[in-house]
């Protein structure tokens, strides 16, 4: 079974979603970005993500997301696979 891969840190250590949304501002999701184009709808990523979880990052964001994932595990590491398989995965 292949597992993620998580920070060994703590949560303050992760990729933060309130920083990406005030980064990105609508840009950080494609139904506030496509809104933000039209002129209309919600351009509010907060908004959007309570209405919506399982909400789409735009390229752009994904792009930030992974570069800051990537630093979270340069500067922390990574959780040990022994450690992931001792966890009671479905």
């Amino acid at each position: 079974m292949s597992h993620g891969q998580f920070v060994a840190g703590t949560l303050g250590n992760g990729v933060s979603l309130a920083e990406l949304m005030d980064t990105l501002g609508a840009s950080a999701f494609a139904s506030t970005r496509d809104n933000a184009a039209s002129g209309h709808g919600n351009t509010d990523p907060r908004k959007a993500i309570r209405q919506q979880p399982h909400i789409r990052l735009t390229t752009e964001a994904a792009a930030w997301v992974t570069a800051r994932l990537e630093e979270a595990f340069r500067m922390q590491g990574t959780v040990p696979t022994e450690a992931l398989e001792r966890l009671d995965w479905p």
